[in-house]
C-alpha cells in the first residue's frame, strides 16, 4: 500500500467522493505528477463529465470536481510518485 492511501480514506472519509479514492490517484500519477512545481497548490481533477460542475464538497477542498491539496501536502503524501519524475 502507498504512503498517500494512509491520508485520503481518513481526510475523505466523511466526503460523498470517498468513493473517487482510486481515480484520484490515477489522476495525479497521470495528470499532476509531472507537472508538480512544489508548494503550489495542485488541483487534481477526477470528474470531467456532466456532473463535475455539481461535485463540490468545500469541507474536503473539492470544487467542481477538483480536489485542491496544498503542494506541502503533495509533497508529504505523494513523495515517492514525485521522486519519480
Amino acid at each position: 500500500m502507498l504512503p498517500f492511501t494512509d491520508f485520503f480514506p481518513d481526510f475523505l472519509a466523511e466526503s460523498p467522493f470517498i468513493n473517487e479514492l482510486e481515480n484520484i490517484v490515477q489522476r495525479f500519477d497521470t495528470d499532476n505528477k509531472l507537472s508538480f512545481r512544489g508548494y503550489e497548490y495542485e488541483y487534481i481533477k477526477f470528474r470531467n463529465d456532466s456532473e463535475a460542475t455539481r461535485a463540490n464538497d468545500t469541507t474536503h477542498n473539492i470544487h467542481f470536481g477538483a480536489l485542491k491539496l496544498s503542494g506541502f501536502v503533495v509533497l508529504f503524501y505523494f513523495y515517492d510518485k514525485v521522486c519519480l519524475i
